[in-house]
């Protein structure tokens, strides 16, 4: 089976449609989207019809659940916030209820898929050192973990004696050994070096991972943010303005590389005419994007978010991949800064001050009881 694994796409159409092209140039059997489909590009209704459109298999991410109302926003800063709210105003009601029902985590033969972490996923915590890969991979029997969230192409290699870091090179998967793998994201690159949209290729059969660099066009993303009025300059176009200003054209020297090192299709073979890339999957999306629901109203017509105080363990919000299993209902850390139990914020330890001060306050009463039992005559 080849698989198509891509992450936080971000509403941005254009490097979603240039992915998708190179998904299907090398006839990816399925798509997995790891989240954050929406969240700080100009087109969130459009991108999340696409992908629901071409596959079936869709974790949540934070930015996703916070647009449809079960993660509590304030735990943002200012700006992102002000997208989240931006995006979720943006959203059908039919996509504030569908993004409600997908589930935390995916799984098929000896693989995971999740957002951000394994451990507790709805706290969307981020793996960022070897430590922090090596723990999350004790928190599963699969034997090769896909992530997002970080933005940060790369993989970890783990055996029982030790764990390393793997650049965002195509590589075997290693006999006796397991893989954390971060497929980067497509739609929100942060790589000052490469601005290219980023995503993953995983072929089980050959067990042979491909780190996907594909271009696209940011000229017409940034004219979609200057039309829908979305004051917001993702990293990538910073690139480019900074190498601009400088006199240097990082899109030119860019497609230099590519012609010197040119990105053939990884598989061959005879391609169908209309590659679904989910078994029983939906037909390929109309020419032209829907429009976006604009307005605010529709919002306070949606119920209210699930009231779940705890995250629950991973093994409890596994959905089967392929769409043969219903995905079940996300239980997401509905945001509550006065108990801390947030997506970004540990719970409060206890407070044992209390305890402690009970403790010495029995301990003067005994030792002055024993005094005065023995020398009070």
């Amino acid at each position: 089976m080849r698989y198509a694994i891509i992450s936080d796409i971000h509403a941005n159409w254009q490097a979603w449609t240039a992915v998708l092209a190179d998904i299907q140039q090398n006839q990816a059997d399925m798509i997995i989207c790891l989240g954050d489909v929406v969240g700080y590009g100009p087109r969130p209704e459009e991108v999340l019809t696409s992908v629901r459109q071409h596959t079936q298999n869709i974790v949540i991410g934070n930015h996703d659940a916070a647009a449809c109302g079960i993660l509590d926003a304030s735990i943002f800063n200012d700006h992102a916030r002000s997208v989240v709210e931006w995006t979720a105003a943006r959203l059908s009601p039919e996509s504030h209820q569908y993004l409600r029902t997908v589930p935390l985590t995916l799984e098929a033969e000896d693989m995971l898929f999740v957002h951000a972490e394994v451990h507790e996923p709805g706290r969307f915590g981020y793996i960022e050192s070897e430590e922090d890969a090596l723990h999350h991979l004790m928190g599963t029997q699969a034997s090769i973990v896909f992530v997002g969230h970080t933005h940060k192409p790369l993989a970890y290699k783990a055996n029982d004696e030790s764990i390393k870091e793997l650049p965002d090179s195509d590589f075997h998967l290693a006999p006796g050994h397991r893989y954390l793998v971060n497929v980067g994201s497509a739609g929100e690159p942060r790589d000052m070096n490469d601005i290219r949209a980023r995503y993953v290729l995983y072929d089980s059969s050959s067990r042979a991972v491909y780190f996907r660099k594909v271009r696209f066009d940011t000229d017409a993303y940034r004219q979609d943010l200057a039309a829908v009025g979305l004051n917001i300059e993702p990293f990538f176009l910073k690139i480019i303005d900074h190498e601009a200003s400088q006199g240097r054209d990082v899109l030119a020297a860019m497609q230099d590389h590519m012609m010197s090192v040119p990105e053939k299709a990884i598989f061959t073979g005879n391609q169908a005419a209309s590659h679904s890339l989910v078994a029983g999957g939906t037909a390929p999306p109309p020419a032209a994007p829907p429009p976006s629901a604009p307005g605010d109203a529709f919002i306070e017509s949606l119920p209210p978010p699930p009231q779940i105080p705890e995250a629950p363990a991973a093994q409890q919000t596994r959905a089967a991949v392929g769409g043969a299993t219903r995905p079940q209902q996300p239980r997401l850390v509905k945001a509550d800064l006065s108990q801390r139990e947030t997506a970004y914020i540990e719970p409060e330890k206890s407070n044992n001050v209390g305890m402690i001060v009970l403790i010495i306050g029995f301990l003067i009463i005994g030792a002055a009881t024993a005094y005065f039992i023995l020398f009070g005559s």
